[in-house]
């Protein structure tokens, strides 16, 4: 056997002070060693300890298959050895110490072959460190393995021991996309190497606050300009083709930018903490620009060739003390320990990162032309909140919710808190949409709901129109109400003068509840996110029967229209009007899908359209409005 090599460890370098005889490589040629990769400790060869575990068994006592063991003692097999160990099958159990594999031709290969030979170790001694780390994305997760440690941050913590644990108690899509999943990251410290004192990694308490006080600074003066990029002039005109584009390149730059301010607020947190001793590879960060390049790192490792990136800005890299890719790995999640322990909460870290993404999901759903998605003006929204006479406690429901807004102006009257907010949407963007800003999504198809699974104190609602949609919802939704519940609907003026039985009934059952009905407003949503020239009125209905009562509310007596169609001329031209503004909604969907190449606008409908027109410019009644 040779005499053990040792090397120099020169920055994180390696460095032989002897060389490897021929006799002792003999035989072990597919173990060369890199010492630069391998990077600390004294190389030595040794004997593995083999064993042929045939008593193995299941934890419910059943016979588990033959296994091999492999163990190095108190050392630690080189790069190269553990390369060839899982390529044979075997696994490192962190509890036991050993490399096990189940026994089969490939792995008894490699044990019978080992048992005349000596192998590679590094036998420097090591204290087996861990710190969590939070997971960033699914395929992240698929390339842990099946027994890593995960933590669960809920209150109380949960935490599994396998993937098939986990799997079993929770939706491992939804935690990682809440932010709310972490595993444990293991490693090794060199026993006897002294760790940095905390007085010359720490500054003093006076030049920590100076240093916090810079960081603040630098975050506080790009508020204003991540702000016009988020949340541009562009993004709030109506919506078209090219100003969808230009506002989503705005506010990626925006982003970007964010990201940066909130590692220099995490920084400045930290070090008025005196806590920057747990992140020694971000001492020296400064300024914007270090952080956007330590911030490539997650776009770079995916995307790009980020050894090639890497040497590319080497010198870049290397001011900032990293000189290896592994480097720039491990600062990065030092960066994200950081921001976990010194940002605010999960809930606001969480909107935060799923505003981009509902952007996106908001740019699709206004080019995919969704049936009846007309999302409620912001001006019409606040008339309806006040007429609903919201208190903290009650339970909340929108039951087409589209992409939430009615649901986020909620949130707004009640800041700080967490209203009990309901949902249900049918469109797959939209639900999506939903669940990014953590309404609660109680199904898709609010018809089919029942009132002995769930009840409402308050239901808010835009539903959709066409075919008397809205009629069927209001009414379904009074049965949805708890005792002293109220329900707040935009509804379509066409009820009003429909001589159809369902609009007959929805005027006597306005007229028995007492309800609330507005006047028709007209152009409400002209300037909304999907625009139409529909007339509208806003209905209140309190559960009970009991008057509605609200700030500015009418006199019980003028509150519900005549039950009955009246012959007053200009009654008749009100109904007119009314059916006119249904049928131009129905054509323009029509006209926005033959734009987006779905579907044409089919001949004989169209002029089916025109000839219902023309009847109601006549006066004349029309039964089919489909």
């Amino acid at each position: 056997m040779s005499s053990p090599q040792a090397h120099i460890i020169v920055n994180g370098n390696a460095y032989f002070t002897g060389g490897v005889t021929g006799e002792a490589m003999a035989g072990t040629a597919l173990f060369q060693m890199d010492m630069e990769a391998e990077g600390l400790g004294e190389i030595t060869t040794i004997k593995p300890e083999i064993t042929f575990n045939t008593s193995r068994t299941y934890r419910n006592g059943k016979k588990a298959p033959d296994g091999i063991e492999i163990r190095f003692g108190a050392a630690k097999p080189v790069e190269q050895v553990r390369q060839v160990l899982k390529d044979h099958g075997f696994q490192f159990s962190e509890k036991q110490t050993m490399w096990y594999a189940v026994d089969n031709a490939r792995s008894r290969q490699l044990a019978e072959q080992w048992a005349n030979e000596e192998v590679q170790v590094d036998t420097t001694r090591y204290e087996k460190l861990n710190f969590w780390v939070r997971v960033k994305n699914f395929q992240e997760y698929g390339n842990l393995r099946g027994r890593t440690e995960f933590w669960v941050k809920t209150e109380p913590p949960k935490y599994f021991y396998s993937k098939s644990y986990l799997e079993r108690a929770f939706s491992v899509k939804e935690l990682i996309s809440e932010g709310q999943l972490y595993f444990k990251r293991f490693y090794n410290k060199v026993i006897g190497e002294e760790e940095p004192s905390t007085s010359s990694t720490n500054k003093s308490l006076e030049e920590n606050e100076a240093i916090a006080a810079k960081l603040d600074k630098l975050a506080d003066g790009m508020t204003a300009h991540i702000d016009k990029l988020i949340h541009s002039a562009t993004s709030k005109q109506r919506p078209t083709a090219k100003r969808l584009r230009v506002a989503a390149s705005m506010r990626q730059d925006g982003y970007r930018l964010l990201d940066i301010q909130r590692v220099l607020r995490a920084l400045a947190n930290a070090y008025r903490k005196d806590d920057m001793v747990q992140y020694p590879l971000l001492s020296v960060y400064r300024n914007k620009e270090q952080i956007r390049l330590l911030n490539l790192y997650e776009k770079v490792s995916k995307d790009w060739d980020i050894k090639n990136f890497f040497s590319q800005r080497k010198e870049e890299f290397e001011r900032l003390g990293l000189h290896s890719v592994q480097d720039w790995q491990q600062a990065n999640e030092q960066k994200q320990k950081l921001l976990d322990d010194h940002l605010p909460t999960m809930t606001q870290r969480i909107l935060q990162e799923n505003e981009e993404k509902i952007k996106e999901l908001e740019e699709k759903a206004f080019l995919q032309n969704i049936p009846g998605f007309f999302p409620t003006p912001p001006d019409l929204i606040e008339r309806m909140l006040d007429m609903a006479d919201l208190q903290f406690n009650q339970t909340i429901l929108d039951p087409s919710a589209g992409k939430g807004d009615i649901l986020d102006a909620v949130l707004k009257r009640f800041p700080g808190k967490n209203p009990l907010l309901f949902a249900f949407e049918v469109n797959d963007t939209l639900r999506d949409i939903l669940h990014l800003k953590t309404h609660g999504l109680e199904g898709d198809d609010f018809l089919a709901s029942k009132p002995e699974n769930m009840t409402y104190d308050r239901i808010i609602m835009n539903p959709p129109f066409e075919n008397g949609q809205d009629i069927a919802h209001v009414t379904h939704a009074l049965t949805m109400l708890r005792p002293g519940g109220r329900v707040v609907a935009v509804v379509g003026n066409g009820y009003i003068s429909r001589p159809f039985k369902k609009d007959m009934a929805f005027r006597q059952l306005l007229e028995k509840q007492n309800a609330y009905v507005s006047e028709p407003i007209h152009g409400a949503f002209k300037k909304a996110f999907n625009s139409t020239g529909v007339i509208v009125r806003v209905i209140v209905m309190n559960e009970d029967g009991s008057p509605v009562k609200f700030p500015g509310a009418p006199a019980p007596s003028a509150l519900t229209p005549s039950t009955e169609p009246s012959t007053d001329t200009n009654s008749l031209e009100a109904e007119a009007e009314a059916e006119l503004e249904l049928l131009k909604l129905r054509v323009e969907l029509e006209r926005k899908k033959k734009r987006s190449g779905l579907s044409g606008i089919d001949p004989d409908k169209l002029e089916k359209f025109r000839q219902n027109a023309r009847l109601l410019n006549y006066g004349t009644e029309v039964l089919d409005f489909n």
